[in-house]
């Protein structure tokens, strides 16, 4: 195998693939010092995220022995249901009031997911503040609203197939959502508190269907990596129900995914060099600014200008 150079590679990029998909290690390695060998090297390691190495079995001892320390240090609080296990606990406190009553009013704890329950707990008196089924929570919303200081702090909006609504707070507001979305059924979006009109459409996975896709095509998207842009090739698609989405293939999760109401406007741009092919995809939403290139891009202005009647460019 010979060595090869990618000048689109970064060490961002090595992390991912080291964390999603992992490198396994076989080094026989001999120092040598005037042609006498005076160190070896015998190296056998496997190198990937903790997900990664228990879906291939590995460190599983480990992994229990850690959730049974950390049910333990719960259980001496807050007693858990047979066969329920932790996910995820971090200091917050929840608004029941949700997100568009009134002056917020929150009543502060620990945020808990288990394979069973999402709860607020307060230790001290002992109380759980608030708690639901995870199987009742139908969307998970992200967003952002000014705190007392003005600067921008992130809400976690939870709805219940019984349509109560809470308002999250946490100290780790996208392992949440990321932990409360692993389950098929929930949808999980971001929106801006500061932006007028109704609120985020709840999507069903069947609105993911490739029934309601209007185009799909490999794009090139530009990330900002070490100060410098980076173009990472993926999948793009716009379906007509949740809006358009970018992935690549060593991505767990896409890394660009906007609902149709929150594209804004819709733009190409001249970029004449050898990645770009000359035109640049500008797609305007209320968190900000995505850049694409690749094949098609006339074709791609045109469908999600039409499709989301956001303004051309």
């Amino acid at each position: 195998m010979q060595p090869t150079r990618d000048q689109r590679a970064t060490l961002g990029a090595l992390v991912d693939v080291l964390l999603n998909k992992g490198v396994y290690l076989d080094v026989d390695l001999i120092i040598t010092v005037a042609d006498i060998p005076l160190i070896g090297v015998n190296l056998r390691a496997t190198i990937a995220g903790m997900e990664t190495m228990l879906e291939y079995g590995m460190m599983q001892g480990w992994d229990e022995r850690t959730r049974a320390s950390v049910r333990q240090s719960v259980a001496r609080h807050l007693p858990l249901r047979s066969g329920e296990d932790v996910l995820a606990t971090m200091a917050g406190g929840l608004n029941e009031a949700g997100a568009e009553q009134g002056p917020a009013i929150w009543r502060l704890g620990t945020v808990l997911v288990t394979t069973q329950r999402l709860m607020v707990f307060r230790r001290e008196p002992p109380e759980i503040l608030w708690e639901a089924p995870r199987s009742d929570v139908a969307t998970v919303t992200k967003k952002s609203e000014p705190s007392a200081g003005r600067s921008e702090r992130t809400r976690v909006e939870v709805r219940l197939a019984s349509g109560q609504e809470v308002v999250l707070q946490a100290a780790r507001p996208e392992q949440l959502v990321s932990v409360l979305g692993s389950r098929n059924g929930i949808a999980t979006a971001t929106a801006s508190r500061g932006r007028p009109g109704p609120p985020p459409r709840e999507l069903d996975l069947e609105d993911a269907s490739p029934e309601g896709q209007l185009l799909t095509s490999d794009l090139l998207f530009q990330e900002t990596r070490a100060g410098s842009p980076v173009w990472r090739r993926g999948a793009a698609v716009y379906n007509v129900a949740t809006g358009f989405t970018w992935k690549a293939a060593e991505d767990r999760r896409p890394a660009v995914q906007l609902t149709p109401r929150e594209i804004t406007r819709v733009r190409t741009e001249d970029q004449p060099d050898q990645e770009t092919n000359g035109r640049i995809l500008v797609i305007e939403s209320s968190g900000g600014t995505v850049r694409l290139t690749g094949d098609r891009i006339a074709e791609w202005a045109q469908v999600l200008a039409e499709a989301t009647g956001a303004a051309p460019g």
